[in-house]
Formats: structure tokens, sequence, C-alpha cells
């Protein structure tokens, strides 16, 4: 005779557990998520299958997710009854359930925002593409001469797909049907996809905008960082990029501002790194940013440039060998929050 099963009692297991039970063992871990290749697709080299505690979120492909049962409709290729099936009260895969947890830690451990939807990425990759041939046509001598006086070469323009839209600082183009503003285009692509889009724009106030559309989950740069590697959190990709052709021993990623902060899917990609440092602004929002990135791991250890420089890319620009210097001896620059 079947053994009757109750929803609320499946529903309040820990998804990690039930994971454990159709996966084994996670890639890697941490008391919030596990984290997997995903069953469902081609991972490739980085693996994206999240699992917390009340849910699950595969973060490539088409982003699906769900609850507890879901998980095991997808991995196991099931409807729902099937999936309740699998639940059985005498089947051998049933995990003991959780305690009752409350409702701030259920919110505290829902899945990540992801990044935008399909159809943004494409237009997205397309507006990259077409500034990218912009910048480095005769149209953008300008845009180029000004991200040379950053301190910015070729080879790391290229690396970074930057790219350029032409016209005046408060002019805005409609591109592959999204509202692009005029300026550099600086794209936010993570593992081959675009999160987000951003410009930094000639002049005016805020220097820098955000296509509509975009995630604002992502980490810049954060696909690049190879376990071997000391990391340096910063504000601004100009600053990442810096680093970033200065250094092989160290790797860059930024926060695009001090409001954002590392979430937890990208933390998961720095453990590995001996050494993270971050460089934020030394004003109130800066120190607030620090103290963020504080409270997600102790290892995260507050640095700051030389004054009088206000940046990396400041400081790159006034002395590109001393810099240099700094980023290689990050050790000896640690400051208290």
């Amino acid at each position: 005779m079947s053994t009757s099963v109750d929803l609320d009692r499946i529903r309040g297991m820990d998804c990690r557990e039930v994971a454990r039970s159709l996966l084994g063992e996670p890639m890697r871990q941490n008391s919030r998520y596990a984290v997997y290749r995903s069953p469902l697709r081609d991972d490739g080299r980085t693996p994206s299958f999240t699992v917390y505690a009340d849910g699950w979120k595969d973060f490539g492909g088409d982003h699906q997710g769900g609850d507890v049962i879901s998980l095991v409709m997808a991995v196991q290729g099931v409807d729902f009854k099937g999936a309740l099936a699998w639940f059985g009260a005498d089947s051998p895969h049933l995990p003991t359930p959780s305690p009752t947890r409350g409702e701030g830690e259920r919110k505290h451990s829902r899945p990540e925002v992801g990044p935008p939807d399909e159809g943004w990425q494409a237009a997205a990759m397309e507006v990259i593409v077409g500034a990218q041939r912009t910048l480095w046509s005769t149209a953008g001598e300008r845009a180029r001469a000004y991200l040379h006086g950053r301190g910015l070469r070729d080879d790391i323009l290229q690396q970074a797909q930057i790219g350029y839209v032409p016209g005046g600082p408060r002019e805005w183009r409609k591109m592959c049907g999204l509202n692009v503003p005029c300026g550099i285009v600086i794209p936010w692509v993570i593992d081959g996809v675009p999160w987000s889009l951003k410009v930094r724009r000639a002049a005016g106030k805020p220097k820098y905008m955000q296509v509509k559309g975009g995630s604002p989950a992502g980490l810049y740069r954060v696909d690049l960082v190879e376990p071997w590697q000391d990391v340096i959190i910063t504000e601004g990709e100009f600053d990442a990029l810096c680093v970033a052709q200065t250094t092989r021993l160290v790797a860059a990623v930024a926060l695009g501002s001090a409001s954002n902060t590392v979430r937890d899917m990208w933390m998961g990609r720095l453990v590995r790194s001996p050494r993270i440092y971050a460089r934020l602004d030394r004003d109130q929002s800066g120190e607030e940013a620090a103290r963020r990135l504080a409270g997600l791991s102790a290892r995260v250890r507050s640095v700051q440039v030389p004054e009088p420089h206000e940046d990396i890319n400041d400081f790159m620009i006034a002395d590109a060998d001393r810099m240099g210097q700094w980023v290689r001896g990050l050790e000896a620059w640690i400051t208290t929050q």
C-alpha cells in the first residue's frame, strides 16, 4: 500500500540535503549554498548550479530554478507525481527534514538575481560588437585618445571589449532595441554572458549611465580570476583594468559603485584566492562598502592608494611604475576600518 506524502514536510526540507542525495558532494559550498556542475546542461569550466536552503537556481542555460520538489523533477526528469513518489515515506532517498527556518532566514537564502533575459543579452551583444567596431574606426579616435590618457593600453581595451557610441554627452542612440547613452561603452560580460552595459559620458552628471534592462547583480571581471591569484576589489572598472595590465599576480574585480557589494554567488569564486583586498574610496560610502565586504569574509582586507592619488586609475596616470610596485606589495598597505 502506498504511503501518503506530506507536502508541507517535503517543502520544509533543506534543499541542499536533497541535492546531495541526488548529485553527491558539491564542487564548493559555504554556510548558505552549495554549487554543482549543472546536471541539466554542459556547464563548461564554471559550475553554476547553485542550491540554497529553500531553493535552487541554474545560473546558466535557461536560468531554471525553483523549490525542492522542482529540483527532483528537473534532475530526475519526472513530473510532479513522479517527484512525490521519489519523496515517498518508504523511499531510501528521503533525507531527515531540517528544523523549521524563520522567515528572515528563508528570505536571506533565496536564489540571487541572475543575468538579464536572453533577448536583452542578444541585443546587448550586438551593441558591444558595434561599439567596439566604432572605437577602432576613425570615428573613435578621440575616444581612444581619452582612454590612452587614462593609462589604458590597446590590448586591455580589446580584451575588455570596450567600445564607443559617438554623439553629444546628453544624446542617446537606439541600438538593437536598446536606448544607449553616447560615450565610452563598458560591457560587463561574465562567462560570455552580458550582464550589463555601462557608459561613461563625455560630460554631465552622472558621468556613468546604465543601459536599461541590465542586471545589477554582476561583478566585473570575476570570471577572469584564477585560483592562484590574489584579488583586489575596486570600485571602478578602469581601476580594475589598470591592475590587469600591470601584473598577472593580482586579479582585479570591480563593484561599479560603492553602493554595490559582492554577492554570495561571486564570493564563492574568490574563496580559493590566497588573499583578498578591497580598495574603495575614502569617503563615507566607500567606508561603508568596505565594512559590508568585511562582513562577507574576514579575509577581505582594506587597502588604500597613497595620497594624493584618488584611486588606482589616478595613481596609474601619475606614476605607472610606482602604481605597479603598490599592486605587487599590497600586504604592506592594509588599513583598519
